[in-house]
């Protein structure tokens, strides 16, 4: 509420354009984990009120990609990340961080993972230069995908493992949820099914607190596969399928869409 009441009232002052696009920024922010289309309508709204050529610009366009990317829509989202890094300063910021991280994610959507885990390490370089430790965590995150993706599960496991620990002390509870999330996917693959169900609840009970739709509709149908390997509790796993395909409607997520559908052809 602040935050539009904030634009209601923004033309009107000397630096209304600055501010409608800090509050763009902020609503943008606080729906990411549970409406990213709503996020892109905000972010598009503060870049038709950005002056060109300004670190605003680049803050929009570098989200812009973000959330396209989250979308599902790569090609869009890797201009506009470049865009946007193309606006930065020579000297490294946590923005060119972020582009650089989520550049990294492009390049191992399109099978280059060596390319991404360097995008990735030139990310870390700058968040632990600038001692982020915000921003550590999302590239921790990052670098335990695509390892765990590539088999090195044991060099996964420590960048999880890292990512779950500064988490707690940080107070962030979505990046506990995508360290229980990574680390419950890779015990599942590891056929640790008891230590996989205790770290995919644990990220289950997180989203359903924080009502984090999107991550809910991620977590669901994982659950749901553990519980399918398992013939004493397969009938757990389509009520869990059926949230999970509700939620990604309600989100516009179509990223979590095949793993439910893969699963929902195991049930019946």
């Amino acid at each position: 509420e602040a935050y539009t009441a904030t634009l209601d009232t923004a033309e009107s002052l000397p630096d209304g354009r600055s501010v409608i696009v800090q509050a763009c920024l902020g609503l943008g922010r606080m729906l990411q984990y549970d409406l990213p289309r709503e996020e892109l309508e905000w972010v598009q709204r503060g870049l038709q009120a950005v002056t060109s050529g300004t670190l605003d610009q680049a803050a929009l366009l570098i989200r812009l990609g973000t959330v396209q990317d989250i979308l599902g829509d790569s090609d869009a989202a890797e201009q506009n990340l470049q865009q946007g890094l193309a606006l930065l300063p020579r000297k490294p910021t946590p923005l060119h961080a972020t582009a650089l991280g989520n550049l990294g994610v492009i390049l191992a959507m399109h099978g280059d993972v060596e390319g991404a885990l360097g995008r990735y390490h030139e990310a870390l370089r700058i968040h632990r230069q600038l001692n982020d430790h915000w921003g550590m965590l999302n590239v921790w995150h990052n670098l335990g995908y695509e390892l765990d993706t590539a088999g090195r599960w044991a060099e996964a496991a420590r960048y999880y493992q890292q990512e779950m620990e500064l988490a707690e002390r940080l107070g962030s509870q979505a990046q506990q949820f995508q360290a229980c999330l990574g680390l419950g996917i890779l015990r599942l693959k590891q056929g640790d099914y008891a230590v996989a169900e205790d770290l995919l609840q644990q990220g289950v009970a997180l989203a359903r607190r924080k009502n984090f739709t999107a991550s809910l509709s991620y977590i669901l149908p994982v659950l749901a596969g553990l519980y399918l390997q398992q013939e004493d509790q397969s009938g757990l796993a389509e009520p869990l399928l059926v949230e999970a395909e509700m939620l990604c409607e309600q989100s516009g997520g179509r990223e979590p869409l095949p793993e439910i559908y893969r699963n929902r052809a195991r049930v019946h």
